[in-house]
């Protein structure tokens, strides 16, 4: 199985080599540019996600104005069809994706981003069991 570090090497290099956007060659003010326009391309992503938990098979629970609404805000992700829950699943990997990018953009690598991840899960744990 690929680490997280294979994972966003091959983005990385998906980026280099299809996209023409080398974050080594940029300037901040380039990479602030592209970050930008990653950030488009990753909430329409996040869009895909919702539209995914049920809106092309028309259990979209977070559209309030659907006449089967209240049902609907019980169903749970265990409800959703295989291939209902696939495409949630493909949805959420874009997501991943596009901010994979993001994160490539700012220098950051695997290993520092997983060790800052811990520690501030550590963090925020700390504060939700301190009434934060």
């Amino acid at each position: 199985m690929k680490t997280f570090e294979d994972v966003m090497d091959a983005q990385l290099d998906i980026q280099r080599r299809h996209q023409g956007i080398d974050p080594d060659r940029l300037s901040l003010t380039e990479r602030a540019d592209e970050i930008m326009r990653q950030q488009q391309y990753l909430l329409d992503e996040i869009t895909e996600v919702l539209t995914a938990l049920g809106g092309p098979y028309g259990k979209a629970s977070w559209k309030a104005w659907k006449a089967d609404h209240e049902k609907l805000q019980a169903m749970m992700i265990k409800d959703l069809q295989p291939r209902e829950f696939h495409e949630v699943v493909e949805e959420c990997a874009d997501v991943a994706i596009f901010a994979m990018n993001i994160i490539s953009l700012c220098g950051v690598k695997p290993s520092q981003l997983v060790q800052v991840i811990d520690r501030k899960q550590k963090v925020n744990l700390q504060r939700w069991e301190n009434g934060y």
